[in-house]
């Protein structure tokens, strides 16, 4: 298929799953993590009968992107060395494999485990593996790495995509348009609370609370895309001109 061919940008169909998927994602892994700290209790039940819901819900929605994914033609791929259109190609097959594993791992180590799913408390499903508590321990450690490599490959896609919206030459950034460069602003900027602890130990500083960090933050940033040092405010065009 030619370029001229490919679409701008991906079909909205493919947006919104994408979307969802991710929210699922993120949401069904912090789930993950809290609800395995916690002690056995009804509430630990309840966020493990979701954490399933969930992934099976993920499963299904995955199901819909690849039918999608195959449907609809995919925008031509970013320009880039050889290796980093290997690299993408390799990332979006593994994503797509952790899709489908993540939740079938999940649901063959409830049905070892002895815990049918009933999705959504409504819907049965049939246990893909008959109760065993060794191959459940196996299924759970699967389940675990599968989860972490996902993690992994979440945080290469996020990067690549970032990656893509820049333009480095020896180290350096390339854009220079700060008429679209928007630096964080004060009223913008986190807010900072101060609190005084009591204490026995000797004193030892509290440090410099009301230095203001914004300014010299902005000027490191200039000098990080520009390579000039601008030791005085405001920061003008006409300053950095003359750095």
């Amino acid at each position: 298929m030619s370029q001229s061919e490919r679409p701008r940008r991906f079909h909205a169909t493919t947006i919104v799953l994408h979307g969802l998927m991710a929210l699922g994602i993120i949401v069904a892994f912090g789930m993950g993590a809290y609800m395995t700290e916690l002690a056995f209790s009804p509430t630990r039940l309840k966020l493990y009968n979701w954490h399933k819901w969930l992934g099976i819900t993920l499963l299904g929605l995955a199901a819909l992107r690849l039918l999608t994914r195959l449907a609809f033609k995919a925008p031509a791929a970013a320009a880039g060395p050889r290796w980093q259109q290997m690299a993408s190609h390799a990332v979006h097959a593994l994503l797509y494999v952790c899709f489908f594993a993540i939740p079938l791992s999940g649901w063959a180590y409830s049905s070892a485990a002895g815990f049918p799913i009933v999705w959504l408390g409504h819907f049965p499903l049939p246990d893909l593996v008959s109760p065993d508590h060794d191959l459940a321990e196996q299924l759970k450690e699967v389940h675990e790495l599968l989860t972490k490599g996902l993690l992994a490959l979440v945080l290469l896609h996020v990067g690549a995509a970032l990656k893509h919206q820049i333009t480095l030459e020896a180290g350096r950034v390339q854009q220079t348009n700060y008429n679209t460069f928007q630096p964080v602003r004060m009223f913008e900027a986190p807010k900072v609370d101060i609190v005084l602890v009591q204490s026995q130990e000797k004193p030892g500083g509290i440090g410099e609370p009301a230095t203001a960090v914004v300014g010299p933050a902005i000027a490191n940033a200039v000098a990080a895309l520009t390579g000039k040092r601008v030791r005085r405010l405001p920061i003008t065009p006409e300053a950095l001109k003359q750095a």
